[in-house]
């Protein structure tokens, strides 16, 4: 173990005798780091900063009835939902106005 020990001692030394070994083991060491922290920083919060982004939503949902469950009308639960969602910038439009949008 003492040699091993006396073997790291001088290879540290030596490291720092060659400023270009350095320099590249602690670019080797770092950028792992540096990688990971701005995938994370990128990642963590992907709804912060979306309320700005404008998506349009056209419901041309007529609904159904059945004997079973009667007058069900999904196009507008699934509108409602989106109108209470705040995180993303909804826009309700008829559908000329968005395709107009779309040209």
């Amino acid at each position: 173990m003492r040699k091993s020990g006396q073997i790291l001692g001088r290879d540290l030394r030596r490291l720092l005798r060659v400023p270009r070994a350095f320099i590249i083991i602690v670019g080797v060491l770092i950028t792992p780091a540096l990688y990971a922290w701005f995938n994370i920083n990128a990642f963590w919060e992907p709804y912060d900063h979306t309320q700005n982004i404008r998506i349009a939503v056209v419901n041309n949902d007529r609904g159904a009835s059945t004997d079973l469950v009667g007058e069900v009308d999904v196009g507008e639960q699934i509108a409602e939902q989106l109108r209470d969602n705040d995180k993303i910038g909804w826009v309700f439009l008829p559908e000329d106005e968005a395709r107009d949008g779309l040209m």
